[in-house]
């Protein structure tokens, strides 16, 4: 993502491949990650540390990682010498640390996400990183009130409108509690007007999506798969909804813009959140 890296998994045979020191030697970072065994018990992981700590590599940045915790999961010694990320309480803290030591600037390990190059001939990668859980769960339910309060209910105006009798709508909801609201409202005015069934569609449909919406508020900000597989279902239901469930009160000029660019404009959204919390991120340590 921000650096070449070498992954030791295609080692010449022997004791101590002469690739793995040449490899080393030519790098101008090393990352030493601290764990009982590879302090104590692997005869690799400490040639693999002298060999960077060796001449003519005094000037290579040494970087120790903790990722356990407990008796044996820290060298005092290198710990005492070098600064090191501690990924144990916070994997994004030591992240940041690691890659402001190596890089010089702290980054987000989500952050390269938004910097996705555009290629006609390769899919967005957005869609399987967010349903995977790897965009943080604070930024999924950004993504979440955005598409509530400002996609959905564009959509549904025009719903409204289309519908016979016209289904006057007042107000802007901006919140799951004001969706609840304005549903009721516009139940209640359409069984007036005998025009229940579409409203009783429809407000059943904000419900779901509403009881999505706060399943995510309930989630821990650390819960990032879990906020990932419900916005993912989020998306998945309103375009579905576009797609099929109210054609007919639209006009089809309307569900050809919208099926098109919705996906377009969802993740476009997402790549924004990303980039203004990832330098906000910058800003914070």
């Amino acid at each position: 993502m921000y650096m070449d890296v070498f992954w030791d998994r295609r080692l010449q045979a022997g004791d101590y491949p002469q690739q793995l020191q040449d490899e080393i030697e030519k790098r101008c970072c090393f990352i030493f990650v601290m764990t009982p065994y590879s302090i104590s018990d692997s005869e690799w992981c400490q040639k693999e540390l002298e060999t960077a700590k060796a001449k003519p590599n005094s000037d290579k940045e040494i970087v120790p990682v903790r990722i356990y915790e407990g008796d044996g999961a820290i060298n005092k010694d290198l710990a005492n010498k070098y600064t090191y990320g501690d990924f144990v309480n916070d994997f994004e803290v030591g992240f940041r640390r690691i890659t402001q030591l190596m890089l010089g600037t702290s980054f987000s390990s989500w952050e390269y996400l938004a910097n996705d190059d555009y290629d006609p001939g390769k899919p967005d990668i957005l869609p399987d990183a967010l349903k995977a859980g790897y965009v943080p769960c604070l930024i999924v339910r950004q993504l979440a009130s955005w598409l509530l309060a400002e996609k959905l209910w564009d959509i549904l105006k025009i719903e409204f409108k289309n519908a016979d009798p016209i289904l006057a709508v007042v107000g802007y909801p901006r919140t799951a509690r004001g969706f609840k609201k304005i549903g009721d409202d516009l139940l209640k005015t359409s069984i007036k007007q005998r025009n229940a069934g579409l409203a009783k569609t429809t407000t059943d449909w904000m419900n779901q999506i509403i009881e999505f919406y706060q399943q995510l508020g309930d989630l821990k900000d650390s819960q990032h798969r879990e906020a990932g597989r419900l916005m993912s279902q989020i998306i998945y239901d309103i375009y579905k909804h576009l797609e099929h469930d109210s054609v007919a009160s639209r006009k089809a000029s309307d569900v050809i813009a919208w099926r098109t660019y919705f996906h377009f404009d969802v993740y476009e959204k997402l790549r924004e959140l990303i980039t203004y919390y990832a330098n906000t991120s910058r800003r914070l340590y």
